[in-house]
């Protein structure tokens, strides 16, 4: 019997994720969809964890925040206060 299904999952490097998203894509995914009836479906599910000793400023704040809630990432992100 032939395979009919694929499913894969990737960790991605930190400082090069824009690149290996874009290698998967090509060199993976590419292939995958060349077949004419293949029904095919990538989420790229991204988790961001970063934590600091000391409480950040109103710098980085802002902008995280505001491009967290323009690209839809999921609600309930964000900033915690500890």
């Amino acid at each position: 019997m032939l395979p009919r299904r694929y499913h894969g999952t990737a960790k991605v490097a930190l400082t090069q994720v824009g690149r290996d998203a874009s290698q998967i894509a090509e060199e993976v995914v590419a292939h995958i969809v060349a077949f004419a009836d293949a029904n095919v479906t990538v989420t790229i599910d991204t988790d961001i964890e970063a934590t600091r000793p000391k409480a950040a400023t109103n710098h980085p704040i802002r902008p995280v925040t505001e491009n967290t809630r323009t690209l839809n990432v999921t609600p309930g992100s964000g900033f915690e206060r500890h």
